[in-house]
């Protein structure tokens, strides 16, 4: 994605998470202040705006709209882990999350990739 390409995505997220937390009515203990700042969080919000905006497509028959309302209520309860899981509400300032990196380098796994996983000739 180029800067500019980026720049629109974020300023159009940015507007529909102000639109959804003012329409829902959503706490801080769903959405941060800095949501931005959480991938988990972006990510639960971005596909959430694309299940919303998806569900009012010109090729709907008409139950997009009522899918999005069904799902909403689950998405609210994985943001709502999010948050706590970050844990910035209750400082009431953002707390940086520690980044975890599998290493894909270690020898069991290696050897593991490499193997066949192919189910044998009984099945």
């Amino acid at each position: 994605m180029t800067a500019e390409q980026a720049g629109s995505v974020w300023r159009s997220l940015a507007a529909w998470v102000r639109w959804l937390v003012a329409t829902y009515q959503l706490t801080t203990s769903v959405v941060p202040d800095c949501w931005w700042r959480h991938s988990e969080i972006v990510a639960e919000l971005y596909a959430l705006q694309r299940a919303e905006l998806a569900s009012y497509a010109s090729d709907d028959s008409g139950f997009g709209p009522l899918a999005f309302h069904e799902r909403l209520p689950h998405a609210v309860e994985r943001l709502r882990i999010h948050t706590r899981t970050a844990g910035c509400v209750g400082l009431q300032a953002h707390k940086e999350s520690a980044v975890r990196t599998l290493r894909l380098d270690l020898a069991g796994f290696v050897e593991w990739q490499a193997a066949s996983h192919q189910l044998g000739d009984e099945f």
